[in-house]
């Protein structure tokens, strides 16, 4: 005899059946957007900076240039006067500077001669120790032409001073404390002479009113005395002496 399946058999069996045939196919695994592989990130790109252009060179200020037995700032015993740019430049040329200031009964000499013109600073004229307005600086050169060498620097001005802060006006003691020693002192009447050598072929004098002198205490005004006159850089080789008391210091031979 033919057995057959239980009713609920065949029931859950039809059920199993509709599910699966209701049941979604899986996804088949995407292949990669060929737009998206292919994209690159585009480049950052480095622009090339605008160079910073340099500020345009200026003459010092007259309390940044510095005094040492070589010279002052660009001017150098024993060099010609350096070509520079008029707005760097210390020192202009006038060829007529010493011509002009010749006394009269001389006769001058004529531009382009010897001793005719003179380098004159650019900065404003200021008052020395002395109590009169001068150059705060000026320079002999050899022979007395344009592009001769310096021989000497005269420094009137307070406002330029040695590293060490020493200037015109500047006292005695202030001087020797700032130096633990000096080359020469060379002893005068009316001043005395400090002398400091570099490591080249000049060296500084600075010149300092003494209170006592032959002609009495009295012979510098107000509080002059005991106190530094004023500065020169010189060649190397020559007897320190005082030009207080003279009418030296000038660029012009008279």
């Amino acid at each position: 005899m033919k057995k057959t399946a239980p009713a609920s058999l065949l029931l859950a069996v039809t059920l199993m059946a509709s599910l699966a045939s209701c049941a979604p196919e899986p996804d088949a695994t995407p292949e990669p957007s060929s737009s998206a592989s292919s994209t690159t990130p585009p480049a950052t790109g480095s622009s090339t900076p605008t160079p910073t252009e340099a500020a345009p060179a200026t003459r010092p200020a007259l309390s940044d240039l510095v005094v040492t037995p070589d010279g002052i700032g660009s001017l150098v015993v024993g060099q010609p006067v350096p070509d520079e740019a008029p707005d760097v430049a210390l020192m202009s040329w006038n060829p007529t500077y010493c011509a002009d200031a010749t006394p009269e009964g001389i006769e001058p000499p004529a531009e382009g001669a010897s001793y005719a013109g003179a380098w004159i600073a650019n900065y404003p004229d200021s008052p020395s120790v002395l109590g009169d307005v001068t150059a705060p600086f000026n320079l002999s050169l050899e022979g007395g032409v344009e592009d001769g060498a310096i021989s000497w620097i005269n420094v009137w001005g307070s406002d330029v001073a040695t590293e060490t802060g020493i200037s015109a006006g500047s006292s005695r003691s202030e001087l020797e404390a700032a130096y633990s020693s000096f080359d020469v002192v060379a002893p005068g009447d009316v001043a005395d002479v400090y002398v400091l050598r570099g490591a080249g072929s000049s060296e500084l004098w600075i010149e300092v009113a003494n209170a006592e002198t032959s002609a009495g205490p009295d012979y510098w005004e107000g509080d002059t005395a005991e106190h530094v006159l004023w500065m020169r850089v010189v060649k190397a080789g020559f007897e320190p002496r005082s030009i207080a008391g003279g009418d030296g210091g000038g660029p012009c031979p008279v």
